[in-house]
């Protein structure tokens, strides 16, 4: 992905918070939507 890119991931609850959830804001089982924006990349020393 370049900078500027953007992507949608969705992470199933096994990945996530699986059957127990997060107390009171994220029930057992659900699936993770998560909306990326890549702003820009640094590279590393050594990269070119």
């Amino acid at each position: 992905m370049r900078g500027g890119g953007k992507a949608l991931f969705l992470v199933p609850s096994r990945l996530a918070y699986g059957p127990t959830g997060n107390y009171y804001t994220i029930p057992g089982f659900t699936p993770l939507l998560f909306n990326v924006e890549l702003v820009r990349v640094k590279q590393g020393p050594g990269k070119k």
